[in-house]
């Protein structure tokens, strides 16, 4: 009954035990390293590879936390300092793409492509041809 018990606690709950474990698992990976600095800041990059990619696959973690990862552990295991690692995820282009994202969920919460959508209906008509043409018109 208390193996059934703990079966059934562990189903529910193993991507806490993933998330939790990962990294004690893959402890060692940093604490055998030898005494060159190259070698040691390698396998201090390695393990922070493997733990994403230990999140990644198990999808213990939601995969933007786990992109995110690089920017907390690279300046904790003393690879990177904190506004070289920020450089990388925060350049222009990318609050480009992100302002996008956040207009393109504005725009279907408040239903605007729908209503832009049935003004070019009603302006070209519905024959094949006039909707190719609404639909060229639109993306201009």
């Amino acid at each position: 009954m208390g193996s059934i018990r703990a079966l059934e606690f562990i189903r529910a709950y193993w991507r806490s035990w993933v998330v939790f474990l990962g990294p004690f698992i893959l402890s060692p990976i940093i604490f055998c390293s030898p005494d060159e600095q190259q070698t040691r800041e390698a396998l201090k990059c390695a393990y922070l590879i493997l733990l994403m990619v230990f999140y990644w696959l198990t999808e213990a973690l939601p995969l933007p936390v786990t992109s995110m990862i690089p920017m907390i552990g690279l300046p904790l295991l003393g690879l990177m300092s904190t506004k070289d690692v920020a450089v990388n995820y925060l350049n222009s282009t990318n609050y480009m793409f992100f302002g996008g994202l956040i207009m393109a969920i504005a725009v279907e919460h408040c239903g605007l492509h729908i209503r832009v959508a049935l003004k070019i209906i009603k302006m070209v008509g519905t024959s094949q041809a006039r909707l190719m043409l609404g639909f060229m018109f639109t993306t201009m």
